[in-house]
């Protein structure tokens, strides 16, 4: 993966965390950063599944992340 589509996942992140997100699962919220990501830079499919999957297997520091935002 480039580093700027690193960057990118953590700036919208990040973004994300600054919205109004209670109530989302941990699964809708990986697909809304997902979707802004991919209005952001056009994903190959491998791309998209490859950026995905590292969401996934971030979900638990991401929903640490928006736990201690919201505090």
């Amino acid at each position: 993966m480039e580093i700027s589509l690193l960057r990118l996942i953590w700036c919208v992140v990040d973004e994300t965390l600054t919205r109004c997100t209670a109530g989302v699962s941990q699964c809708e919220r990986v697909q809304l950063i997902l979707h802004q990501i991919d209005d952001r830079v056009q994903l190959s499919q491998n791309e998209y599944a490859t950026v995905k999957q590292y969401l996934l297997e971030r979900q638990q520091l991401i929903q640490e992340l928006y736990y201690e935002q919201a505090m």
